[in-house]
């Protein structure tokens, strides 16, 4: 089987997740979740990949999707998102692949441009937090 865990966290508006985010979501992937996904951010934030060699095995953690289906407008941050597709197979996670969305005229997403991808994948990228 594969453990995905979705949660709830502290709300945010900043692609960097909470030091407290980061302990709890680690804590979790420790505890046996092979996918950690939090869903309070109203803005995309960073990942953590992990491979097959690292304890646990393969897995990741989404720390935020940003705003799926909300109408929070008034920024370009809070109208993006991001939506994970996991692929898994025979009890294993196989991939797991970052699509990325905009908001338009209030609850009405499209998929981002190649250049506005490329935006919002730098940011969450640069946002990562340092591994132990």
């Amino acid at each position: 089987d594969v453990v995905a865990v979705e949660l709830q966290f502290e709300e945010s508006y900043s692609p960097w997740p909470l030091p407290a985010q980061v302990s709890e979501f680690r804590q979790l992937r420790a505890a046996g979740a092979q996918i950690v996904t939090g869903v309070q951010s109203h803005v995309p934030q960073a990942m953590e990949p992990y491979g097959y060699l690292e304890q646990g095995g393969p897995g990741i953690i989404v720390y935020g999707l940003g705003n799926l289906f909300f109408d929070q407008m008034w920024s370009w941050e809070t109208r993006t998102q991001l939506y994970a597709r996991h692929t898994v197979y025979n009890g294993r996670i196989i991939s797991t692949e970052i699509l990325t969305g905009v908001l338009e005229e209030y609850a009405q997403p499209r998929w981002a441009t190649a250049a506005e991808r490329t935006g919002i994948l730098n940011t969450i990228f640069n946002a990562a937090p340092v591994r132990p």
